[in-house]
């Protein structure tokens, strides 16, 4: 089967294999930057090899508008009969490799289109959309969240030097899957800790770094509008970002709970006052949130980042009017200029008519890359050992948990435990089926820990079952199971803990259930295959109740076109090589570590009062400054005539509202506190702080050397902790033997053919190995000198 990004794919890489050869090409350059450094995975590599060639090849074009520029006519075996047609050339080459044999004698029949409109047919194909819209297919763990980073920096970098170039982006909006902030912030803090400097020059990144803004635009704050005098916070966040700056935002919000918020044929009808629904006090709500949409549509050259971007289709024209909504309302200007989605289940059936019958795909055909699921176990994924067991629910808890224990109880870099995750199909099973069969067996194998070992996590509890309501730090537990202080071994879930959950420690999954929505096995499963630190020396268990391998291996072939057996990591034949060192001696010396304590110091009075006697004067005393201005004419000798005024900075246009003074302190102390935290314990004394510093507004606006920013940062410290960080030196006297090599057992490397001296043949491999003195023989033979320096391993 060939797809798209199969086509994609062949062209891009021997594209950018010739630009890293010119000296002169800008992508170029960005790709062996990228290779020198050697920061991220293959697939992350190869991904942005192919957004590279889609930006300077493809011209940020849509996928249809590459193929009928000719992006994938095959020059060297022209078909005459399709008379140069680019569309139908490649609708012919799709169609013969994936045995649609009605739809290639069709095209054939009729290359011009004069029956069909392949043109047409093709839009259809490729979902239709009016903007580049580009999907990119990686498993999880494959490091999704940097790839998005990795593209918002480099387009940033390519906007900043091609400033009018509309190829690139200048602004981005990244919809997070969930609307909550559990979700969001670690999506967030993700792309933050991302090291631009992998992707670009330390000097470029280092200053776009420092030119990037990001911005949670979540649900929750559009719910808060009764704390800050009924605004929208969302709005103001934008509208005091956008204000002052209109390159490098970032927004990470939620498409359907926030922009989509109040979208509905219903809630226009209750703000339309010429209708008979109209609702003068849900009206102005619903006048809030347009605003806070119109204003996100204005900013300029946005790129759209879809995580989980398959919810977002399906067979069902509904589903997929999710994405062209969300979209469509940031493009209502015209102002989108890439939507980039990325997925790790992009398989969604999907129809498209052509004469008097229609197209079956199983795959979204907007996908750009794609990397296997197979091809990541045992390089970033564990490798997973799936058994199934057709046994009653208690026995086959049983069963997981001493296969659990016996094999898989471990404990991870930094004293983090292994941990098994049950889902399970309701809440009311859970606790009187599921909870039972493991107290159970903890009863008869780990006596007296369940307390301290089994967790359950749910959502959603009904009225009917407020005795199995959780206490309210679960949600917290939940989110820190990577911990080391969290030491819950047996997860018992429902709903939840599917696609988007992080917890590399998870190293087994069980399912007693059989499968109630699509690919819900295939998600579950998936979960525990995080690498911790290095995937090829880890595994993972996944145990399936009754029916429930039959469902993964019918999943893994829609989704995936794999079976079990293909997850199993695949062994490379490797070759034993002989290491030849010299023998140098020994060398003593003093080896010296400096340990690093941090010491919580005590705080120097109450928060409150240092609050009260904060004195804008200590910046006026530190930081002396006269605004002026000096005006002169040039004499004979220099400069004259000069006369200084005293600029007043009351002349300032300056706004700085206290809801703007809220914003910038909550970022000040890096989430420790919210806006509603401050109001709620300091409001009156942040008032008059507010005050003063509104007062000095235009001083400060006018300052050569002191920013706003300094002064809010200050405020932020007095509601912090202080540490003080101690060190120690230990010394110790090491002794070394030089090259000294112990290699258990032997060393021995993948075959590449030409590494080797004497070069040999994969089917020489078994050979050799059996007889290792055959090297010393073939060396003689052929006159080799083992020290060449042109070969990598010298046998």
């Amino acid at each position: 089967m060939l797809n798209l990004h199969d086509f994609i794919a062949e062209t891009a890489f021997a594209w950018i294999s010739q630009e890293k050869a010119n000296a002169q090409s800008l992508p170029g350059q960005v790709a062996a930057h990228i290779e020198k450094c050697a920061k991220l995975r293959l697939p992350q590599r190869q991904a942005i090899d192919i957004f590279l060639w889609l930006k300077f090849v493809g011209q940020n074009r849509s996928l249809g508008d590459i193929i009928r520029a000719g992006a994938f006519q095959n020059l060297a075996d022209p078909q005459p009969a399709l008379c140069g047609n680019a569309t139908a050339e490649f609708l012919y080459r799709f169609a013969k490799a994936n045995e649609l044999k009605k739809l290639a004698e069709m095209v054939k029949d009729d290359p011009l289109g004069k029956k069909t409109d392949w043109n047409a047919f093709l839009n259809a194909l490729l979902h239709d959309f009016s903007y580049p819209n580009y999907l990119f297919s990686l498993p999880m763990g494959a490091g999704k969240t940097y790839l998005m980073a990795a593209f918002i920096y480099l387009d940033l970098h390519f906007a900043r030097l091609q400033p009018d170039d509309p190829r690139f982006a200048k602004n981005f909006v990244v919809f997070a899957p969930q609307a909550s902030k559990t979700a969001i912030l670690p999506a967030l803090q993700t792309i933050r800790n991302f090291d631009p400097a992998w992707v670009l020059p330390p000097s470029d990144a280092a200053e776009l770094r420092r030119t990037v803004h990001f911005e949670i635009l979540d649900s929750l704050s559009s719910k808060r509008r009764d704390k800050l005098h009924g605004n929208n916070p969302n709005l103001e966040k934008v509208n005091r970002l956008t204000q002052t700056c209109d390159f490098g935002l970032v927004f990470i919000t939620n498409a359907e709970k926030v922009v989509m918020e109040k979208l509905s044929e219903a809630d226009q009808q209750i703000a339309d006052p010429g209708s008979v629904f109209y609702d003068e006090k849900k009206a102005a709500e619903v006048v809030k949130t347009n605003a806070l949409r119109e204003r996100l549509s204005e900013i300029p050259r946005i790129s759209v980042i879809l995580d989980e971007a398959h919810h977002f289709f399906s067979g069902s024209g509904d589903d997929e009017k999710k994405l062209k909504v969300a979209v469509d309302v940031l493009n209502q200007h015209g102002h989108v200029c890439t939507v980039m989605g990325f997925s790790g289940t992009p398989y969604v059936k999907h129809q498209v008519p052509v004469g008097d019958s229609k197209i079956k795909l199983n795959q979204i055909q907007l996908i750009v890359y794609h990397y296997s699921l197979s091809d990541g176990i045992g390089r970033f994924l564990k490798i997973p050992q799936v058994i199934g067991h057709n046994v009653a629910g208690d026995r086959f808890v049983g069963e997981a948990l001493s296969r659990f224990f016996k094999d898989y109880d471990r404990v991870y870099p930094g004293g983090v435990p292994s941990k098994i995750a049950f889902y399970c199909p309701g809440i009311e099973k859970l606790n009187t089926e599921i909870l039972p069969a493991v107290q159970a067996w903890y009863a008869a194998n780990r006596p007296g820990k369940d307390a301290d070992e089994v967790f359950r996590f749910y959502r959603g509890v009904k009225k009917t079952q407020k005795k199995w309501t959780l206490p309210k730090e679960s949600e917290a537990i939940f989110h820190s199971l990577d911990q080391s202080h969290i030491k819950k071994r047996v997860i018992l879930l429902v709903a939840i803990g599917t696609e988007g959950w992080d917890c590399k420690s998870l190293t087994a999954v069980a399912l007693p259930r059989r499968e109630t929505t699509k690919n819900f096995v295939l998600q579950t499963t998936c979960r525990c295959l995080r690498e911790v630190v290095s995937a090829k020396d880890e595994t993972a268990l996944i145990a399936l109740g009754e029916g429930n391998y039959e469902t993964l291996d019918k999943e893994l072939q829609e989704n995936y076109a794999l079976s079990i057996a293909d997850l199993y990591v695949r062994g490379e034949q490797a070759v034993n090589v002989l290491v030849r060192k010299p023998r140098l001696g020994k060398v003593r010396f003093k080896n010296i570590r400096r340990r690093y304590s941090i010491v919580r110091e005590e705080r120097d009075g109450d928060v409150a009062v240092q609050l009260a006697q904060f004195d804008f004067g200590i910046f006026k005393q530190k930081y002396p400054f006269a605004p002026k201005t000096t005006t002169a004419t040039v004499g004979g000798r220099g400069l004259a005539n000069e006369t200084t005024h005293l600029i007043s900075p009351e002349s300032s246009s300056v706004i700085f509202s206290f809801s703007d003074f809220l914003a910038a302190l909550a970022r000040s102390s890096w989430g420790r506190f919210s806006e509603a935290d401050l109001l709620e314990k300091h409001g009156e004394t942040l008032r008059g702080i507010h005050r003063m510093i509104a007062a000095q507004i235009g001083w400060l606006a006018l300052h050569p050397q002191l920013a706003l920013d300094e002064v809010v940062a200050f405020v932020a410290s007095l509601l912090m902790e202080s540490i003080r960080v101690t060190h120690e030196d230990i010394e110790e006297t090491v002794e070394i033997e030089l090259l000294d090599w112990r290699m258990d057992p032997p060393p021995a490397i993948p075959h590449a053919g030409s590494r080797f001296l004497p070069e040999i043949r994969l089917s020489d491999v078994a050979r050799f190995n059996q007889f290792p003195n055959r090297w010393e023989e073939e060396l003689v033979a052929q006159s080799l000198d083992p020290g060449d320096i042109t070969f990598n391993y010298a046998p």
